[in-house]
């Protein structure tokens, strides 16, 4: 069983998969829990919280990340959690071998939309190739040679078949999960690899007067879909959400708890519910604002997907004519695949492809707020 991701548990089975874990507990009708190292932050000794800067910790992590492994590959997404740990590397000098940007070629080469800054949905993240991710590696090119930048089209192994056992590698039925089958070859298979990936932002719900963290397991399972098919599982690293430092996670969350200590009316945006997506971008904004001082808040950034499965994001995949037997593909599997799932583990569940209910685990004291 490999559980560095994490694992679902139902009935007292564990499952890597969730998948698996959702229909399994359909056909019993239990409950499915997430499980996230679960031990390493229900024993962390939080008497050490607001003592040491995030920066610091940032390049703890960063040096950590380099004494592990001979060869060091950053996925890039432009935004603020994977530029902040590109930063990290850089500002302290501590060496990154490459960069990973995976993007869909054709709207590199400019079809299926049109760039601007006034659109701030998640239809218009593709923009952020534009004015974001394109500025960022162009910088790059000119500042800091020694990095490999590497741009992977996910659009160009998408196929039928491929789509049919996209479940056995996705553990969310997202058409962005079509990110699982971007590879690349690097040539580096006799080095040890680290792949390092953004993941993630604090997440923060209050109850009874008391702030507490949790992980979810959307954020996680990105790890699944968007890692290398040659790449050792064990050497798959979440930047901020590590157990092997605990201390980031729990620091980061406990620096954003300052903010909703003081702004009490706030606190409403705390509430863990996928149906409230105000609530997630709110929490984003201000884990952006308050973590990431490398990040340029003028940056052009769309907002999160509205869509469980992402279909304002990923129109040009549900709209366009050429994607229509992919599509058609997708959408039959997905299907196919929830009709053995019970509606209550479903967002959409009226709609032609639903989405799996994001899971939280359990609740991890922060600080008792102010009444």
């Amino acid at each position: 069983m490999f559980e560095k991701y994490g694992y679902w548990k139902t009935n007292g089975l564990k499952f890597e998969n969730k998948v698996k874990a959702l229909i399994y507990s359909s056909q019993i009708g239990t409950k499915v829990e997430f499980v996230y190292h679960d031990e390493v932050w229900k024993k962390f000794d939080r008497s050490v919280l607001g003592k040491v800067s995030l920066n610091q910790l940032y390049r703890e992590r960063a040096q950590q990340l380099r004494d592990s492994y001979d060869y060091l590959i950053l996925y890039y997404s432009g935004g603020a959690d994977s530029h902040n740990v590109l930063m990290s590397f850089i500002n302290n000098n501590i060496k990154l071998d490459e960069i990973v940007v995976k993007w869909p070629k054709p709207l590199v080469d400019g079809k299926l939309y049109t760039p601007n800054t006034k659109d701030n949905t998640s239809r218009n993240i593709w923009s952020e190739w534009d004015y974001t991710i394109k500025p960022s590696l162009d910088w790059l090119k000119s500042n800091h040679r020694d990095i490999k930048i590497t741009i992977k089209d996910y659009t160009e192994k998408i196929t039928i078949k491929a789509l049919e056992s996209i479940f056995e590698i996705s553990n969310h039925n997202r058409a962005g999960l079509l990110q699982s089958f971007a590879t690349f070859d690097n040539n580096i298979t006799k080095r040890k690899t680290g792949h390092i990936f953004g993941i993630d932002k604090p997440s923060l719900t209050y109850l009874d007067d008391n702030l507490y963290m949790f992980f979810n397991d959307l954020s996680t399972t990105m790890l699944y879909a968007d890692k290398p098919d040659d790449a050792d599982p064990n050497d798959i690293e979440c930047f901020y959400w590590t157990p092997d430092m605990p201390l980031l996670a729990f620091e980061m969350a406990y620096q954003v708890g300052e903010y909703y200590n003081i702004n009490k009316d706030k606190r409403k945006f705390l509430k863990f519910d996928t149906a409230l997506n105000l609530s997630v971008q709110f929490q984003n904004d201000v884990c952006k604002s308050i973590c990431y001082d490398t990040w340029d808040h003028k940056k052009f950034q769309a907002d999160k997907p509205l869509s469980a499965t992402r279909q304002d994001k990923w129109f040009w995949f549900f709209e366009c004519e050429e994607f229509e037997l992919l599509r058609d593909a997708f959408i039959s599997n997905t299907i196919n695949l929830t009709s053995n799932i019970d509606e209550r583990h479903l967002n959409n569940f009226n709609s032609s492809a639903p989405g799996f209910r994001t899971l939280g685990s359990d609740l991890y004291f922060i600080r008792k707020m102010n009444v």
